[in-house]
């Protein structure tokens, strides 16, 4: 990869010094498996309690308080010993029909990695099979999205040993998965990053496929009931590129971000879906060093997108009419955004890691009251842990998932952050969410 290329989120980008690594979202992982393991050491955090519990899929369990109220923290259970074996996606239907999806050791040894997924039925997580996705395969989740009790759909991407990677899309009925057939254009390598359903017929996913190597191209595909088409309507400027975040208010009003190479220069991308065509919409600062990863919204008069800029966050707002920059928030630096909840306009959540003096990385949240973010928690321990996703169920309660790292044992573990009843300004989840 080009020095001043924009990184794909699924590699472990070096921000900063040399010497400090970034933990980074598993949005594209079908490319990464052969990663450096990451260096986590879970410890006591300042201002929390440990909890105790004999649950023997939870590994620690902490409370902490925060502005915004209690945080129950829970790292576990165990995934597996790879660095990509994380929770990477939440979506909740109600605050007792919640899923979380990601990735976990396989069958077939520590370079095998099934699909993960879980649910939460008000009292307890319980763990679903995913047919289609064993027999030797490397298949990961990157998000899920659910429409509703019976249909829920999460994507990826999956292997067989030494073919190349392939699209995964797979769908909950209520009473089980079924994997659904997708499209696999690139020669060399395909995947998905993100999903948005607005309707049981009309769901689009993104991500990238590669007919040349190292050459990534937009992947834009659209479910209309019966079958998958591949949109070409949007043509990208630059030589390579990819989508990595979908969002959707309507048939005829969709968005999307990633980011695209052109001329030894990384650019941001987004791009607006009306109905009948893709088009580029421009954004503030767009070469100047930003990486978009997420996008989220209330309405389309309400559109969060967000990332990296140089060291710290990337966070814009767009009204309708034009786009605004917030201040970055208070104290914060070396960081990056990987997910982003909205509920109003006056309330809006958005995770990720925050790299600290000593390259630890902690997980942060921050919080949007109207006008400005603050960040709410961040666990200040040694080692790495980090948020992925986040989301707020019907119940107004705050959900984020991500993944905790220990070195001495070269364990991956899940790790979950629930705000029950936030004293924050929460509203009520209007979105049709690309990414939950």
């Amino acid at each position: 990869m080009n020095s001043n290329q924009q990184p794909m989120p699924s590699t472990l980008r070096q921000r900063g010094s040399k010497s400090k690594t970034r933990l980074s979202a598993p949005h594209n992982v079908k490319k990464y498996v052969w990663l450096s393991i990451l260096v986590v050491f879970i410890s006591g955090a300042v201002g929390s309690a440990a909890v105790a519990n004999s649950n023997p899929d939870v590994q620690r369990q902490i409370v902490q308080q925060s502005v915004c109220g209690t945080w129950k923290v829970t790292t576990g259970p165990k995934l597996g010993y790879n660095p990509l074996h994380t929770f990477s996606g939440v979506a909740a239907v109600t605050g007792d029909d919640v899923w979380v999806v990601g990735s976990k050791l396989g069958l077939f040894g520590w370079t095998k990695n099934e699909p993960l997924s879980r649910h939460w039925d008000g009292a307890k997580w319980q763990e679903f099979a995913i047919p289609g996705a064993g027999g030797g395969r490397n298949t990961y989740l990157t998000k899920v999205v659910a429409r509703s009790t019976n249909d829920v759909w999460a994507v990826g991407a999956s292997n067989d040993d030494g073919r190349a990677h392939r699209t995964f899309v797979t769908r909950w009925n209520g009473n089980k998965w079924n994997v659904v057939d997708s499209p696999n254009p690139g020669q060399y390598s395909n995947g998905i990053s993100s999903v948005a359903a607005i309707a049981a017929d009309d769901v689009w996913v993104v991500g990238d496929y590669e007919d040349k190597i190292s050459n990534p191209q937009p992947l834009l595909l659209h479910w209309d009931g019966h079958g998958w088409r591949s949109d070409t309507s949007f043509k990208l400027r630059g030589s390579s590129g990819d989508i990595r975040d979908v969002l959707a208010f309507a048939s005829n009003d969709v968005w999307a971000v990633g980011g695209y190479f052109h001329n030894g220069k990384a650019y941001s991308l987004v791009i607006h879906w009306d109905g009948s065509q893709w088009s580029e919409v421009a954004i503030p600062g767009e070469g100047d060093g930003i990486g978009l990863q997420v996008l989220a919204g209330s309405s389309a008069q309400d559109l969060w997108i967000a990332g990296y800029r140089g060291k710290g966050e990337a966070l814009m707002h767009w009204n309708g009419v034009s786009w605004n920059v917030p201040a970055q928030p208070a104290g914060t630096s070396n960081n990056v955004i990987y997910g982003i909840e909205v509920t109003s306009e006056k309330d809006a959540w958005a995770v990720g890691p925050e790299l600290d003096s000593n390259n630890n990385i902690h997980p942060k949240i921050l919080h949007w009251d109207g006008n400005q973010w603050t960040q709410v928690f961040s666990l200040q321990q040694e080692g790495e842990q980090a948020f992925y996703e986040i989301v707020v169920d019907k119940n107004k309660d705050v959900w984020a998932v991500g993944r905790s790292y220990d070195a001495e044992s070269h364990i991956s573990y899940g790790l979950t952050a629930l705000l029950k009843s936030s004293s924050c300004s929460v509203g009520v989840n209007s979105t049709i969410r690309g990414d939950r």
